[in-house]
């Protein structure tokens, strides 16, 4: 699919204000899309670490096999199947496929596209018979669209009307409009009792376990991983939360960062910044899914509260337990980073010798040149 022409349906679907809006500036986004490499126009299928890049022959199969899910979506959509739609396996963002259903069938759904809207929706409104992840973004907007549409005074509203009252209601504008934080911040656990930490702390890394299931590059899917993580270790229900670690370890973690360590449910052992992309190395015999990271700090803080149990969490948007301050993270940070709390040990910057000559000829320069005095404060300014 090809978005420039502003003739096409992708440019359709990401500028004229139909429904809700999808965006531009990410063309995987549709499946499959073409760029331009090395003077050559290529064909770019999946994102991330598993993209390839497809001559047209290669490519056009794929197109087909989109274009005839989306149509059996549609049909789905015609006959009251939403929660069908997800066994397609549609190789698209679940915004555009719902852009896609809501022009069909726009009584169906909420006219919002933003996953996590629609989870704040679905929690409001107490849906319990679907999981609330982003994965189910098209079904839990159907849902909420037909509770709502059922409930007085909704019942009564047309479906735009519905849609910009959820939006206004949950924020959505200023959602919109507030500014992307810069980097988020992840709790995460370095195996069972903080096991690992010393270890990772002296290599300069971070390690997943699950290493039955091998390298996370293999999987295009959340489903993907959580059949490898049945087949692997057995057990029923949705292992959401192994899912989850998995899924972000490889997808949602980025270069920047800020990775908090935890043991148990009630100590910080530390933080760093997350410094490469995900990669798989058999150079370790366990905790093979690595990233780098410029680990910061390093000690033991105490806290009076329970973390969470799960061995990586997105914490960014969590408030904070204590009025003063805003987020939890902030305040988690300040607890490990305020010296009169608990001994910690910093990190040092690291400087090679010439460096370190240079900065004590300069120190020597200071003093012979300057008349120091008894109870001066400061050396240098």
């Amino acid at each position: 699919m090809q978005g420039s022409d502003k003739d096409s349906f992708c440019y359709w679907l990401e500028f004229k204000k139909i429904g809700f809006g999808i965006g531009g500036g990410n063309a995987s986004k549709f499946g499959v899309y073409r760029t331009e490499k090395n003077n050559e126009y290529l064909y770019v299928f999946g994102y991330g670490k598993s993209r390839q890049f497809l001559k047209k022959d290669e490519a056009l199969p794929i197109y087909k096999d989109i274009l005839n899910k989306i149509i059996i979506a549609i049909e789905y959509t015609k006959n009251g199947q939403i929660e069908k739609i997800k066994e397609l396996d549609i190789p698209m963002w679940n915004m555009v496929i719902q852009k896609i259903l809501s022009i069909y069938y726009p009584e169906s759904f909420l006219t919002i596209g933003a996953s996590d809207v629609l989870i704040n929706c679905a929690n409001e409104l107490e849906l319990d018979n679907i999981e609330l992840i982003r994965e189910n973004s098209i079904q839990i907007s159907h849902e909420c669209k037909s509770k709502l549409s059922n409930s007085l005074p909704f019942n009564k509203w047309s479906y735009e009307k519905i849609g910009t009252f959820i939006w206004d209601f949950f924020e959505g504008e200023n959602r919109k409009k507030s500014s992307k934080p810069s980097k988020q911040y992840w709790l995460y656990s370095p195996g069972t009792e903080a096991r690992k930490w010393n270890e990772f702390y002296i290599e300069g890394i971070m390690g997943l376990g699950w290493d039955e299931i091998g390298d996370l590059t293999q999987y295009k899917s959340r489903d993907d991983i959580k059949k490898a993580l049945v087949d692997s270790y057995g057990g029923v229900g949705s292992k959401k939360n192994d899912v989850s670690a998995n899924d972000d370890f490889i997808n949602k973690i980025n270069i920047g960062d800020i990775i908090i360590i935890k043991k148990g449910k009630t100590e910080l052992l530390g933080y760093g910044i997350v410094d490469s992309d995900y990669y798989y190395s058999n150079d370790y015999n366990e905790y093979k899914k690595i990233r780098k990271i410029d680990w910061k700090l390093k000690g033991s803080w105490k806290i009076d509260y329970n973390l969470v149990t799960k061995t990586l969490t997105d914490i960014t948007k969590y408030k904070a337990k204590d009025s003063n301050y805003n987020t939890f993270y902030e305040q988690l940070m300040e607890i490990m980073t305020d010296k009169n709390h608990n001994n910690f040990e910093k990190k040092l910057a690291k400087f090679d010798k010439k460096e370190l000559e240079d900065y004590f000829k300069f120190l020597r320069e200071i003093i012979n040149n300057f008349d120091l005095k008894y109870g001066d404060k400061r050396l240098v300014y």
